[in-house]
């Protein structure tokens, strides 16, 4: 079940990352990030309404925690949004996976120890990062246009580590999976 899961969401992200830049594209970037969080806000709204969770016993802390979490979240997906706007899907698309990277660096630095499993592991997809998004053949004249994007990307992906760390920390437990998804 773990697997099938794993696959539902890496093809969920992918088609995701694949409507995000023709959204941003047709009705802006903020505007795209806007509604599509407000639908989520208000589709995840009206389902907390209907399940009892103690989350409102939890301390100030988790909650500007979440909020930060939140924050950064948002804050990700506006530039992962511009840099799809901007740049190519090919190029972009895998410098944001590269968040699952800044998750584990800063478990690492958080105390987490890292076996030898998940440091080849962490090693593979970064290196796959990097061939991905090589592009043989491209013109050095034309490199110059990427940055850009590859900026956002690299923002997004610094955003993305830095609150899902947040939410795997210290949020979770204490709000579970429905009110940090909230």
């Amino acid at each position: 079940m773990d697997i099938f899961m794993g696959l539902a969401a890496a093809l969920c992200w992918g088609s995701t990352d694949f409507l995000i830049g023709i959204n941003a594209r047709a009705v802006g970037v903020r505007r795209a990030v806007f509604f599509s969080q407000a639908i989520g806000f208000v589709i995840l709204s009206a389902l907390l309404l209907t399940t009892a969770i103690p989350a409102f016993a939890a301390s100030r802390r988790v909650w500007g925690l979440a909020l930060l979490a939140a924050g950064l979240t948002v804050g990700a997906t506006l530039a992962l949004s511009q840099a799809f706007a901007i740049g190519k899907a090919a190029l972009v698309a895998p410098l944001v996976t590269s968040y699952g990277a800044v998750t584990t660096l800063l478990s690492w630095l958080g105390g987490e120890r890292l076996g030898a499993l998940a440091l080849a592991g962490l090693a593979v997809c970064l290196f796959g990062v990097i061939l991905s998004a090589m592009e043989p053949g491209r013109q050095p004249e034309k490199s110059g246009s990427a940055w850009p994007s590859v900026a956002f990307a690299l923002v997004a992906a610094l955003c993305y580590g830095a609150g899902f760390w947040l939410q795997g920390k210290y949020t979770l437990p204490a709000l579970g999976p429905r009110v940090s998804l909230w």
